[in-house]
């Protein structure tokens, strides 16, 4: 199921920029000013968190179609 039920099953980012593309032009220096703002963290790491991130979601995302549901999975330490 898609999370914003006014887009298809299996959504892109096309189709939230079909979908809403004043919503994502407003957001976009929020994105850069996020990414590339003064922060003790570098350009580089800020890169890495958010590819690492999206790449959990996206197993996630895989995980709940095998299970039906969608839940956190366990993190052990």
């Amino acid at each position: 199921m898609a999370l914003l039920r006014s887009l298809p099953e299996n959504a892109t980012l096309v189709d939230l920029r079909r979908a809403d593309a004043d919503l994502l032009e407003k957001l976009r220096p929020y994105g850069h000013q996020l990414m590339r703002g003064p922060s003790p963290l570098t350009c580089g790491q800020r890169e890495l968190i958010a590819a690492y991130v999206s790449g959990v979601f996206n197993n996630m995302n895989r995980w709940s179609k095998v299970r039906g549901s969608w839940a956190m999975p366990s993190i052990t330490a």
